[in-house]
């Protein structure tokens, strides 16, 4: 997901020939881990992946959820007494 939302951001923050794909060895535990403890390279998954197309449709999702729990902040009311 990453890869996919900096190539959709800014591409020329992705270096190729960097990327790394690393089995994801939590999938199915119940606690979560840190990535450092996990993963070898600092990837987790399958960033080759990613492609700009993925990461607009991500962003456009995240863009809407963002302006959804504003929208619902600004309506809140005050629960106290």
């Amino acid at each position: 997901a990453e890869a996919s939302l900096m190539l959709h951001l800014d591409e020329s923050r992705i270096r190729p020939d960097l990327i790394v794909d690393e089995e994801d060895r939590t999938i199915g535990r119940v606690f979560q881990y840190a990535v450092p403890l996990v993963s070898r390279s600092g990837a987790v998954g399958a960033p080759s992946g990613g492609n700009a197309a993925s990461g607009e449709r991500l962003f456009a999702i995240q863009q809407r959820a963002l302006v959804d729990l504003l929208q619902r902040g600004r309506a809140e009311q005050d629960p106290t007494f």
